[in-house]
């Protein structure tokens, strides 16, 4: 499922291997076009459905490790998602987040 949104664009592909506990590991490698890129990070809270909270290293963007936190809530019929992002990150970091959580989104939609 990773591959279908985090970090996806319509030009590139993702290889993507995760281990979804405290201490485990996730790795992305991203193709685009003849460039490598990889995106490795381990997780320090995964409570599914709730709670998800991990550290991310791209060296070919960034320097350092960005800190990514997500809670989830149910909000009536549906859920809430609660994102924050701290630590290192490109300048436009924003941006690709909330293009990622719309391709997130989509994906959850079917399309």
């Amino acid at each position: 499922m990773m591959e279908r949104w985090l970090f996806k664009s319509p030009t590139n592909t993702l290889e993507a291997q995760t281990d979804p506990r405290a201490g485990g590991a996730l790795s992305i490698v991203e193709h685009e076009r003849s460039e490598i890129i990889t995106h490795d990070g381990r997780y320090a809270i995964c409570e599914a459905p709730t709670r998800l909270s991990f550290t991310l290293a791209v060296p070919r963007h960034f320097a350092g490790l960005a800190q990514i936190d997500v809670t989830i809530t149910p909000r009536g019929a549906g859920s809430h998602l609660d994102f924050q992002a701290g630590g290192a990150g490109p300048p436009d970091a924003q941006q690709l987040w909330e293009k990622m959580l719309g391709n997130l989104a989509q994906v959850l939609k079917g399309r």
